[in-house]
This record gives structure tokens, sequence and C-alpha cells, in this order.
């Protein structure tokens, strides 16, 4: 049986050594190592900051996005509007500071327009 040459494109997808072995060890680190990080925490914890901080956030978020930075302003309201739907943040007070933000920054480029 003679072997059958490798096409360039082949040849040049693995490393001298050739392809990776079916259960070998990994380096720390590597791709899938195994096991995946655990991000329930880190949400946890982003969700407690909305709840503590929430309508300043919302305002905040939304006067930047308006005045051009690429904040994720529908994501945030999204996100208020669930968290008021939980009980967590009043509906209202949201609406209000999302709109105030947004015509603070629209005033803004108003203002330097004129």
């Amino acid at each position: 049986m003679t072997a059958v040459p490798a096409s360039a494109g082949e040849r040049s997808r693995w490393p001298a050594h050739g392809p990776p072995q079916h259960g070998a060890q990994r380096a720390p680190g590597a791709v899938n190592p195994g096991k995946a990080p655990d991000h329930r925490r880190s949400v946890g914890d982003i969700v407690g900051l909305l709840v503590r901080y929430g309508y300043l956030v919302v305002f905040v978020v939304i006067l930047l996005e308006n005045l051009g930075l690429p904040l994720p302003g529908i994501a945030l309201l999204l996100v208020g509007g669930g968290l008021a739907g939980a009980g967590k943040l009043r509906l209202g007070l949201i609406v209000v500071l999302a709109v105030a933000g947004a015509l603070l920054g629209d005033l803004v480029w108003y203002a330097l327009g004129r």
C-alpha cells in the first residue's frame, strides 16, 4: 500500500508533529480544557449591581449612548424591564430616566450644532 501525499492545505493545517491524538493530555488553559468556567456568579453580581444602581445606570448609559458612545442601551432597557417585571425596579421610573437621558443627550448635540 502506498501513501497518498497530502495536499498543501492539509500539510499546513497541523504542526510538524501531526494532528492531535484522541485522548491526549491537554495543557492547562488549552481550548476546551474539560471544565467550563462557572459564569453564574458573575451574572448574579451584574444583576445585583443593576438592582442596586439600576436607575443611575439606565440614565447614564442612555445619556452616553445618545452622545455617541457604543453602549448597549436597548439591551439595558430590556434587562431593566425584566427587573421591573420581577418587582426589583419600578418601570415608570426606568422609562422617565431613559427618556430624560435620551433628551439630554440630544440636547447636547443640538446645542453643539447651533
